[in-house]
């Protein structure tokens, strides 16, 4: 096994690597990884970049590890984790190689198609920088004799991974979304930071808000006008107006009431789940009611975008997409499972 310190030392490598001031090196990478995926600009992939090079952080990484110090310092098993990794946004996969990493097993990384120009950068990086990796995490086309699996897909490819996984130890995720609750009060800049959380990755990730509540009452033409005007960017995507023209189409059509902005439309429904360009909107009668939607809905949200501190799963406006190590998807540790859980089930 690669020593812990070797291990971590490889996150600060990463970090340096991705750092704003060495950022002009990567703008082939970036560039190539937008030619596969046309839905990855360049302004998305560096924002994936700022967001982990301020995750990586050494003292975030210090808290982030302190609850498994013991279990790390452990001498165990090695195991064989298989990871089927989602390719929805830049490097979304990481996370999951990360805790592999970390924990000290080997991974089988089947890389998604939408996503592998910047995660094999990533691993090449690691291997430059300690060859011995290469036994440890390796880039496969089929996972083959492994003991656990982390696998992320949608909902309907939950239920496959299910039948196909579902003998091994696993964390299986399908498809996740965010909410946002506004009190009414939001000044123009609390509103442009919404505007982050809704517009940045065209709304693909687990952690965009695709569904917005509001008092009763609440007027939408002031967030649609600053929307307008500080994500007009929006609109010189070809694929995103694709999608906004042909929801447009079926609301009209259909004719289902909405809300028509130039850069996204809205739509009154409790729905928690929006097509790209549409975000879903609904209302509260007090603060109480909109805390108890938080609760009902837990079972399929990531995290709740709000000026109001007491809720489950609160982050602030505009840091939705600047999750921290310690911010598990589907909120399952996945470093309690690598260390603690996986054996359990491994031995039954």
């Amino acid at each position: 096994m690669i020593e812990l310190e070797k291990r971590v030392g490889l996150l600060h490598w990463l970090r340096e690597n991705i750092a704003p001031q060495r950022r002009e090196r990567l703008i082939p990478i970036i560039r190539k990884a937008k030619d596969v995926n046309p839905w990855f600009t360049f302004e998305h992939i560096n924002i994936a970049l700022d967001a982990w090079y301020d995750a990586l952080q050494p003292e975030k990484i210090e808290r982030w590890l302190q609850p498994y110090v013991e279990l790390l310092n452990t001498e165990r098993e090695l195991l064989t984790i298989g990871l089927v990794l989602p390719g929805n946004l830049p490097l979304v996969g990481l996370h999951d190689v990360i805790c592999v990493l970390i924990s000290g097993h080997k991974a089988q990384v089947k890389l998604s198609s939408k996503d592998s120009v910047l995660m094999r950068w990533v691993l090449t990086l690691w291997y430059e920088a300690e060859p011995s990796l290469r036994d440890y995490i390796q880039e496969v086309d089929q996972l083959k004799s492994v003991d656990a699996i982390i696998a992320t897909g949608s909902t309907h490819t939950m239920r496959v991974f299910k039948q196909y996984f579902g003998k091994y130890p696993n964390i299986i995720r399908g498809s996740r979304t965010s909410m946002a609750i506004l009190t009414g009060e939001e000044s123009e800049d609390d509103l442009i930071k919404l505007g982050y959380d809704i517009f940045t990755y065209f709304g693909f990730g687990c952690r965009n808000v695709s569904f917005l509540i509001a008092p009763e009452g609440y007027d939408w033409k002031k967030p649609l006008k600053i929307w307008d005007n500080h994500f007009a960017h929006v609109k010189q995507h070809n694929l995103y107006m694709n999608n906004y023209d042909y929801n447009l189409a079926v609301f009209l059509l259909n004719k289902i009431p909405h809300l028509q902005g130039e850069t996204i439309l809205l739509r009154e429904t409790d729905n928690v789940f929006s097509p790209v360009s549409v975000l879903h909107v609904s209302y509260y009668k007090d603060f109480n009611d909109a805390r108890n939607r938080v609760v009902e809905l837990s079972y399929t949200i990531q995290c709740v975008a709000s000026n109001i501190e007491d809720l489950p799963y609160r982050v602030p406006l505009g840091k939705t997409q600047y999750p921290q190590l310690w911010d598990y998807a589907d909120h399952i540790d996945t470093m309690k499972f690598l260390l603690e859980e996986v054996y359990e089930t491994v031995k039954t």
